[in-house]
């Protein structure tokens, strides 16, 4: 999921982990399926703003961004 919203923003993950805020490895680890990330409070407020940005309703988010499905 993760990998499919960085790729709608256009966004390499270097560019998306420094947007929201967190490691390159957190970004490439989610997008492998080899770990969930945790953001920080602040972390969740900026990816909520790129999935404004991406208008993508976070109520049709799987459970976990690690998830690869549609959207």
């Amino acid at each position: 999921m993760l990998k499919q919203i960085r790729e709608k923003l256009d966004l390499t993950q270097f560019e998306l982990a420094s947007a929201i805020g967190c490691s390159l490895s957190v970004v490439s680890k989610a997008e492998a399926g080899m770990h969930e990330p945790r953001f920080t409070i602040e972390q969740w407020v900026k990816f909520q703003e790129m999935l404004d940005k991406a208008n993508i309703n976070p109520k049709k988010l799987p459970s976990k961004l690690s998830d690869k499905v549609a959207i």
